[in-house]
C-alpha cells in the first residue's frame, strides 16, 4: 500500500514538473493564433501568461510572416541551402572519416582519434578563434562557405561513425576482399547498408545544428541577406506585439520537430548502438 502511494506522489509531482515545462511551449503555441488587439488586452492588463486559449483563432501573425516579410522567406531558404550543403558533406567525410579511423591500422591512427575527442568536448566559443583566423587566411570571410565548411568537417560525425562502424565484424571484411571486392566496394556494398543507424543519426543531429545556429552566421557573415532564420527572431520588432514573435518561433520548431518525430527511432537506436557497440 505504501509503495502505491509513493508510486501515484511521484506521477503527480511528473505530471506537474511536465506541465511547469511545456507551459512556454504551450503559451507561445497559443500567442501565435491571436489577434494583435487581444495580445496587446491581455498584456495591458497582465493576465497574459494565465490566457491560453485565444478569443478568436487567426492567422494574421502567419500571412504577415509568409506573405508580407520578404526577409522571412530570404532567411529560410538560406537555411534550407546550409543545412542540406552541411548535412550531405558531413555524412560523405564522416563516412570515410570513420571507415578509415575504425578499419584500417596506420601510424598515428589513436593519436588523431584522441585529437578528435580533444576537438569535441572543447566549447564552440573557444574554437571560433582559430576558425576565424583559416577562414580569414582563406579569403572566405563574409562569404556562406565560412559557415558551411566548418560545421561540415565537425569532428563529432566522424566519431560517431567510427564508433559505430567498430562493431563491424572484421571476418565479414576479409570475406568480401577474398571474394574480390575492392575497398570501396566493401564501404558501398557493406559498411554503409551495417551503419544506417548511425548514419541517420548524424543527419538528423547534423540537420539540428545547423538550424539552430547563432554565432557562426554572427560572425562569419557579413551581409544580412545571407543570414540563416536562426537570426531572425533578432530582428523582429513587434511594437508590443508579442504574436508575431510567438508564430516565428512555432514556424522556426516545426521543421526540426517533424524530422525528428519522422526518425526518432532511427536516432534513438543509431545513437545507443554505437555507444554500447563502441
Amino acid at each position: 500500500m505504501e509503495k502505491n502511494k509513493r508510486k501515484i506522489h511521484r506521477t503527480i509531482f511528473l505530471i506537474i514538473l511536465s506541465m511547469i515545462m511545456c507551459y512556454p511551449l504551450f503559451y507561445t503555441i497559443s500567442s501565435s493564433f491571436m489577434e494583435t488587439n487581444e495580445l496587446i488586452n491581455y498584456q495591458s492588463s497582465n493576465n497574459s501568461l494565465f490566457h491560453l486559449i485565444p478569443d478568436f483563432f487567426s492567422f494574421s501573425q502567419y500571412e504577415v510572416l509568409l506573405l508580407k516579410e520578404p526577409k522571412y522567406l530570404l532567411m529560410f531558404w538560406n537555411t534550407i541551402g546550409m543545412t542540406v550543403i552541411i548535412t550531405l558533406g558531413q555524412i560523405i567525410i564522416s563516412v570515410l572519416g570513420g571507415y578509415s579511423l575504425s578499419k584500417f591500422v596506420f601510424r598515428g591512427r589513436d593519436t588523431l582519434l584522441f585529437t578528435y575527442i580533444i576537438i569535441m568536448i572543447m566549447p564552440l566559443q573557444v574554437t571560433l578563434v582559430p576558425q576565424y583566423i583559416v577562414i580569414n587566411q582563406l579569403h572566405l570571410y563574409g562569404s556562406i562557405w565560412a559557415v558551411i565548411l566548418p560545421v561540415m568537417f565537425n569532428p563529432f560525425g566522424v566519431f560517431l561513425i567510427a564508433q559505430f562502424m567498430k562493431s563491424i565484424p572484421g571476418d565479414l571484411l576479409e570475406v568480401a576482399e577474398l571474394e574480390g571486392a575492392s575497398r570501396i566496394q566493401t564501404l558501398t556494398n557493406i559498411i554503409i547498408p551495417l551503419t544506417k543507424g548511425g548514419i541517420v543519426a548524424l543527419m538528423v543531429l547534423t540537420i539540428i545544428e545547423c538550424w539552430n545556429m547563432i554565432e557562426q552566421p554572427l560572425i562569419f557573415l557579413k551581409e544580412a541577406k545571407d543570414y540563416p532564420l536562426s537570426l531572425f527572431l533578432a530582428w523582429i520588432r513587434p511594437d508590443g506585439n508579442s504574436g508575431l514573435v510567438c508564430a516565428a518561433s512555432v514556424l522556426f520548431m516545426l521543421p526540426i520537430l517533424f524530422i525528428f518525430l519522422y526518425t526518432r527511432e532511427d536516432l534513438i537506436e543509431g545513437i545507443s548502438y554505437s555507444c554500447i557497440k563502441g
